[in-house]
């Protein structure tokens, strides 16, 4: 009977560590970016367009932007009409101070990501049709 071989050649060991370390940053990484990120970018643009504060809240109407409520549930359904929507809600927002800012950028975020994925499943298709 023959003993398995455990042995690890060079470009074995270099896929390996590479697959490491992208597993490493999808799992880790990339969480913590889409916590922080949306919050630093939202604080700034706030801040930036000088919005009425008020005891560390920023004074809006009490209308939401019907756009970013769009633009949000298109986000999961139809991604490309979701992220146009959000972007038009976003310049609409910067006009006039109506709530929905957190909307249209939750809107983007998930548009882009479901953009993103499809884009990958749809390479990874190509790439396993075409190899065999």
């Amino acid at each position: 009977m023959e003993s398995a071989s455990w042995e690890i050649r060079g470009d074995q060991l270099k896929r390996l560590l590479t697959m490491t370390i992208l597993l490493f940053l999808a799992l880790f990484l990339a969480p913590v970016a889409a916590i922080v990120l949306p919050t630093v970018f939202v604080t700034r643009a706030a801040r930036r367009r000088s919005r009425a504060i008020v005891d560390r809240q920023l004074v809006l109407a009490d209308s939401t932007n019907t756009l970013a409520i769009v633009g949000f549930v298109l986000a999961f359904f139809a991604a490309v009409p979701g992220v146009v929507c959000s972007h038009v809600s976003l310049a609409q927002l910067k006009r006039k101070p109506e709530q929905g800012w957190g909307l249209a950028v939750a809107g983007l975020w998930i548009g882009y990501s479901v953009i993103a994925c499809g884009a990958l499943f749809i390479l990874n298709g190509v790439r396993a049709a075409v190899s065999g």
